[in-house]
């Protein structure tokens, strides 16, 4: 039931009461929760759940297995994550190289509640993305001060480089943002 990612909660109750399953898997994978959730479609989402939707639906992404909780922080909906974890969501794999990833994406997006909810479930501060970027580098990159002082203040490390021999300093000065060069000369590292 693809018409989850449309955003039309109508639409959903009509197909639901033709008899649409809230845990179908549509041929590519996605259920129509993944779906609600991809599109940050909350009303529905919240639907879905209420007629039992599963809060641990998993999609195929690549070669992994994303759960719909990771999915939601991907997103970077503090409050579809809340709805998945208060349905007794899974936590997912702290240690997987996609939290890794997606915490290196929301803060590279400024993402602050998101990064926040990711670092405080475990996720490493200085995981890395496929090259070697940190949530730092990246938050240094497109200036997101909230989230460079959040990752700083949570230990995260300015000297580590990504594979392009780029760290956090580096990438400060070549972005030329005098404040985040002061905080990063700050956290003393």
């Amino acid at each position: 039931m693809m018409a989850a990612s449309g955003g039309n909660l109508e639409l959903v109750k009509y197909f639901i009461g033709k008899g649409a399953q809230v845990n179908e898997r549509a041929p590519i994978g996605f259920t129509p929760l993944i779906a609600a959730i991809s599109a940050r479609k909350s009303n529905i989402v919240f639907y879905l759940l209420k007629l039992g939707a599963d809060p641990n639906a998993e999609l195929t992404w690549g070669r992994s297995k994303v759960n719909a909780l990771l999915l939601a922080a991907d997103t970077g909906s503090i409050e579809i994550a809340n709805m998945l974890m208060g349905k007794g969501a899974r936590m997912f794999d702290v240690k997987s190289r996609e939290a890794a990833h997606i915490l290196v994406r929301l803060a590279h997006r400024g993402r602050f509640e998101m990064t926040e909810f990711m670092l405080s479930r475990g996720v490493p501060v200085n995981s890395r993305d496929p090259k070697g970027n940190t949530p730092l580098i990246r938050a240094v990159e497109t200036s997101r001060m909230e989230v460079v002082k959040l990752l700083l203040q949570r230990g995260a490390d300015p000297r580590l480089k990504n594979e392009s021999g780029i760290s956090a300093h580096i990438m400060a000065g070549s972005v030329g943002n005098a404040k985040v060069i002061r905080m990063l000369k700050q956290a003393g590292r």
